[in-house]
């Protein structure tokens, strides 16, 4: 009967501890997307929102793991119970959790901008739930209970819990409550963690004296390799999702794809029977790593969102699965067990580091993708793939062959609109994935991918001509190029062009302007009604625009310093030398500073934001159209330049004319080759019926019937960039 009792006993324990850490982890892992949803706005939708808060949670994470580590070293009993109730406490003071009203100046370096507003908002409650694994973990250990020896089964608890926390934001919380509601929702819970974390302190009968056995004690060595196999999966995991971000759009489900195939990656290494073993990936990880290696070689021209997605999904989880399985396969004792974590903490922290902000200052491209996906690939256990060495050839050989195989790829010019040496270019890709699936040295391997991402880096000077200027900050990279040919200096963020100048003297205010054809005929149907306007533009570029309202009164909105410094720099771009604003540049959020405009200021508003590829979501939600509204005149437009790569944008501006009751215009623009145009989508917002007549008769802009229209709602509170992907 008693040992029927004990037994009860046990289980009720194993369940709270259990459940505790499951709690624990679903809140610290809900309130990131959170957060980063919440301040995303105040910092122009820039992708490195994203990855500072990465840096963050990682940093709150390790002071977690650092404080259980001195404090079940230094603290006995009572007195270690009473600092944790206090900290505890103290906690509760930043509840509920709240962002509105918290408006920061952005400064010259927005990454501790964000950091302090993370901090003064949620950095206890978020320590606290940092605390709980390794904590409840310990106690679980000096417990009576049967498994109290290897208490690293409830590692996987954390795991599932911070997976569901993830899985349930995009899909479940945030489509059905608004940021407010959720933080609500979010402190209220964390007020049931509080109460079920002590009651996992609960006793359950005497506790066993931990005997250390010196000669199990990690050496320099082991904790050195912990640091590595941790470093190198968070690098790859921030320096994925600011590619993948980038280029399609930064928004919480792009966030949280990687981190679930992160935290995947360590619930099936951390548990007691993985269902992908360390063998099979290892002997797969060829196949994985086909994919991106195609994608990063070719700079993803051509290639559709979703197909971007997986190759690099594929890669990053078969990479970081080698990597965590081997941190399981070298853990140490129950003994050192808070000391495993704080260096596997540390590693995450010091890769989130690099990538948000020595990389940024140290390097001028996103080159640290390629450096963690080189490191992850040397982090493999080569002993565990050895194979005969009878034959050592193909371990040199390998870098040659790829190298070889690259140059001749390249002097091919594979970006021209050739058929055939399209196929040439991915015949030598194929080629190369080919010798990748014969490897045998993991050092040999990552210097041949190295060579391979060496080339890919070259890929936009086939494209866009000689590098001219090249400079990276928090809201990207951007590069000038001079193509000779075609005598043009072309303005490219990220991947994407974002404007050209003619070189040719004399300037010409009249020249070919990219992808603002419609923008340059609509100044003019304005002009005919009216020679002044007041004209707010979004988006600064190359300034291209500005001499098209010479005569007006022209206000740009630009968040990026860089591009402003670009724009103004007659050596590269000269549109702002001879057509100035004048009314100048605001800088800063151009939903923010629009807002301070007197209403019905504005003729014309255009909306023409993009970091890279990438759209703010935030500019196209209900509430800024709504701001856009208040700032126009009764007979203004509201023009939106759409043109993606990735993503279908119209459906959203239709459901916001419907909720505004205004009018829908659409173009598809496909100027003539001859000119230095680009084809372009626009859609137009007005209820200006003789400015629509004249559009829609002369200007081949279509009038679009919202009811028959398919429409997407997006507010601030909601936006689901699935019913948008192309």
């Amino acid at each position: 009967m008693q040992a029927s009792k004990w037994h009860s006993a046990n289980n009720q324990y194993l369940l709270c501890c259990t459940t505790t850490i499951f709690l624990s982890a679903f809140l610290f892992f809900l309130v990131q997307p959170l957060a980063a949803k919440a301040i995303l706005p105040f910092f122009g939708g820039a992708p490195a929102v994203w990855n500072t808060c990465m840096m963050f949670f990682q940093g709150v994470l390790l002071l977690s793991y650092l404080y259980v580590y001195l404090c079940t070293r230094v603290l006995f009993g009572k007195s270690r119970l009473l600092v944790h109730f206090v900290v505890v406490s103290s906690s509760l003071l930043m509840l509920p959790l709240s962002f509105v009203g918290k408006v920061p100046d952005i400064g010259t370096y927005p990454v501790w901008t964000v950091i302090w507003l993370l901090t003064q908002t949620l950095l206890l409650p978020v320590f606290i739930l940092g605390t709980t694994s390794s904590l409840v973990q310990y106690w679980f250990s000096h417990s009576t209970h049967s498994q109290a020896k290897d208490p690293y089964f409830l590692y996987s608890a954390s795991n599932i819990g911070s997976l569901l926390a993830l899985i349930s934001f995009p899909f479940l919380l945030e489509p059905k409550f608004g940021l407010q509601q959720l933080s609500w929702v979010w402190s209220v819970s964390y007020f049931v963690y509080i109460l079920m974390l002590f009651l996992s302190k609960r006793d359950v009968g005497a506790v066993p004296t931990v005997i250390e056995n010196k000669q199990l004690s990690p050496g320099t060595n082991q904790r050195l390799k912990w640091l590595l196999l941790s470093f190198a999966p968070c690098s790859l995991l921030i320096a994925v999702t600011q590619y993948i971000t980038t280029d399609i759009a930064s928004v919480p489900l792009l966030w949280i794809l990687p981190l679930l195939l992160y935290l995947l990656a360590y619930i099936i290494a951390f548990s007691r029977k993985p269902w992908i073993s360390q063998a099979w990936i290892l002997r797969e990880l060829p196949l994985f790593l086909i994919f991106p290696l195609i994608s990063l070689s070719i700079q993803a021209y051509g290639m559709p969102a979703w197909q971007i997605i997986l190759f690099h999904m594929l890669g990053f989880f078969a990479l970081t699965m080698v990597c965590v399985s081997e941190l399981v396969a070298s853990r140490p004792s129950v003994s050192y067990l808070t000391e495993y974590y704080l260096w596997i903490a540390l590693g995450g922290f010091l890769g989130s580091v690099f990538n948000s902000v020595i990389a940024p200052l140290l390097f001028n491209d996103v080159y640290e993708y390629y450096i963690a996906f080189c490191l992850c690939v040397c982090l493999q256990p080569w002993g565990l793939r050895q194979s005969e060495k009878k034959n050592r050839f193909p371990d040199y050989a390998l870098p040659i062959i790829v190298t070889s195989l690259l140059l001749a790829g390249y002097l091919l010019d594979p970006l021209t609109v050739s058929y055939s040496q399209w196929i040439n270019y991915f015949i030598i890709l194929s080629t190369i994935t080919l010798i990748l699936t014969w490897w045998r040295h993991p050092a040999h391997v990552a210097t041949s991918i190295g060579i391979l991402f060496l080339f890919a880096t070259q890929m936009s000077s086939l494209v866009h001509g000689d590098l001219i200027w090249k400079t990276r900050n928090f809201f990207g990279v951007a590069r000038v190029y001079n193509k000779d040919e075609s005598k043009q200096h072309r303005l490219v963020s990220g991947t994407t062009l974002h404007g050209l100048q003619s070189t040719k003297e004399p300037f010409d205010p009249n020249q070919a302007l990219s992808y603002y054809k419609p923008m340059k005929e609509l100044a003019q149907v304005f002009h005919q009604r009216k020679k002044s306007l007041h004209v707010a533009i979004a988006g600064l570029g190359a300034g291209t625009l500005s001499c098209q309202f010479s005569g007006d009164f022209l206000r740009y909105y630009e968040i990026d310093p860089t591009v402003v410094s670009i724009a103004t720099t007659p050596a590269l771009f000269s549109f702002l030398t001879h057509c100035p604003p004048r009314l100048g540049i605001s800088l800063g959020d151009a939903r923010i500073n629009i807002a301070k405009a007197p209403e019905n200021y504005y003729e014309l508003i255009i909306i023409d934001v993009y970091n890279s590829d990438a759209i703010p979501i935030h500019l196209f939600t209900y509430e800024a159209v709504k701001i856009y509204l208040n700032k126009l005149s009764p007979q203004g437009v509201i023009a939106f330049h759409i043109s993606s790569r990735h993503m279908n944008l119209s459906p959203v501006l239709a459901g916001n004319a419907q909720q505004v009751n205004m009018g829908f215009l659409y173009l598809v623009d496909t100027p003539s080759l001859k000119q230095a145009e680009l084809q372009s989508i626009w859609v137009i917002l007005t209820n200006n019926a003789a400015l629509t007549n004249e559009l829609v008769t002369k200007n081949k802009w279509k009038k679009v019937n919202l009811l028959t229209k398919r429409k997407v709602f997006w507010t601030d509170d909601y936006s689901n960039i699935l019913s948008v992907l192309l």
